[in-house]
């Protein structure tokens, strides 16, 4: 009976990781947009225009479709990324449906937008993770809804009619909410992960940064933090290479990445200073691997008690995957893997999400030293042992807290956020 629990569980992780680290194209949030707003073009029938779109979003999607750059381009802004769903129209792609934008279609999308009336507004009391697309023609109506997941349609309604219906799909839910810390632990050290997945997720985020190694990219922080000598040589690269992924990702660099809780950023941030620090002290492919897996895993486990999209940043969540996938590759027992999350939590806590945008990167520079710092202290038996403020000994304990924090001032704050955001790219 143990045993079948047992192979229950893994293939429930190894399910989740699948469902969870998933091929993106540009930031996920304008990439979901234009899923919806394909799928719902392709319910309009061929010989009809669409006249008129009704947008409705959460605050966090309208706040992170606001200021990032679109792949292969220099612009940014929802309306553009609602145009590029119709004209593209293949939903098929869901969240690499932006690969290769054209001149052509920026083009395309400034006559569309004199055809077409377009409104978009904030849909309160909703999901964070919430997108509904309005499309009227002469003859018809479609309305489609994205919720909780970016690349999966909740429900779609033809002229009032639901022709599509998930909403009872709660399976990858029950998954996350039933994870924890040991669960983590004990699947990676029994090597049950999928290492084609891993791999590729590897293999892409690694390329994204370092292309923005070679490139000016964003900001350049990454590669301004080589030239400066800002951090310890010996972490230097680990650092300035997974900021330059997200100084990549973030200008619009038409380059694929593996996303982990529904973020790019998260899932280079998770990757990028495990694979590094395993070159840089000529660690073997298969602990290299496992310390990935631990990464993206406690990325994810610390996500799952927060929402997909919140007020507080992914990038910190995925720091702390760093955290205790270097501990790991340093040799850490459990205890002290638990104690590098720890301080990483402890260091980090209460660092806001304002939006995606090419500033990320100088929140990823910060977070990843501070995972290099909390594993290289926890391998030192540095860590706490006593409850401080929000922070337990018990890692249990401590996202408890956070979630709960989170629940009670998440929607406000996100408002807030997203108001300033409005007000300052007006000004």
């Amino acid at each position: 009976m143990k045993k079948e629990k047992d192979a229950l569980k893994i293939d429930s992780i190894n399910n989740l990781l699948k469902r969870e680290l998933i091929c993106s194209m540009g930031c996920t949030e304008p990439s979901a947009i234009a899923f919806a707003v394909s799928y719902a073009k392709e319910q309009v029938p061929s010989n009809e225009e669409v006249r008129k779109i009704n947008f409705r979003a959460s605050s966090n999607i309208l706040k992170n479709a606001l200021c990032v750059n679109l792949p292969n381009t220099n612009i940014s802004g929802i309306k553009t990324i609602i145009l590029l769903g119709i004209l593209k129209c293949q939903s098929k792609d869901k969240l690499t449906i932006l690969n290769n934008i054209t001149e052509e279609d920026i083009k395309k999308v400034e006559k569309l937008e004199k055809k077409i009336t377009m409104n978009i507004e904030l849909k309160e009391l909703v999901d964070p993770l919430y997108i509904e697309v309005e499309l009227l023609t002469k003859n018809h109506k479609v309305l489609v809804i994205v919720e909780k997941l970016h690349d999966q349609i909740k429900s779609c309604y033809v002229d009032d009619k639901l022709v599509f219906d998930r909403s009872k799909d709660t399976v990858h839910k029950e998954i996350l909410d039933n994870l924890s810390f040991d669960d983590v632990y004990d699947f990676v050290i029994n090597k049950k992960y999928d290492k084609s997945l891993i791999s590729k997720v590897k293999k892409y985020n690694y390329d994204i940064s370092d292309y923005g190694m070679k490139h000016n990219v964003g900001l350049n922080i990454g590669s301004s933090i080589t030239r400066l000598n800002i951090y310890n040589e010996q972490y230097q690269r680990l650092i300035s290479l997974t900021v330059s992924g997200i100084d990549s990702r973030m200008s619009g660099v038409a380059k694929k990445v593996y996303i982990n809780s529904g973020s790019g950023n998260q899932g280079i941030t998770a990757t990028v200073p495990i694979v590094e620090f395993a070159k840089e002290n000529n660690i073997d492919e298969e602990k290299e691997l496992q310390a990935l897996t631990m990464s993206h895993l406690i990325t994810l486990y610390i996500r799952s008690k927060q929402h997909k999209l919140s007020s507080s940043c992914g990038i910190i969540c995925a720091s702390a995957g760093v955290a205790a996938g270097i501990a790991f590759l340093l040799g850490c027992n459990k205890k002290q893997i638990e104690g590098a999350i720890n301080n990483l939590l402890c260091s980090n806590f209460g660092v806001f999400c304002d939006g995606a945008k090419i500033t990320c990167s100088l929140k990823c520079a910060s977070a990843v030293s501070s995972a290099i710092n909390s594993a290289l202290l926890a391998k030192n038996n540095t860590f706490i042992n006593q409850s401080y403020g929000v922070i337990s000994p018990s890692i249990e304990k401590t996202l408890n807290s956070l979630k709960t924090i989170e629940s009670e001032f998440t929607d406000k704050l996100d408002k807030i956020i997203m108001n300033e955001a409005i007000k300052n790219r007006s000004e």
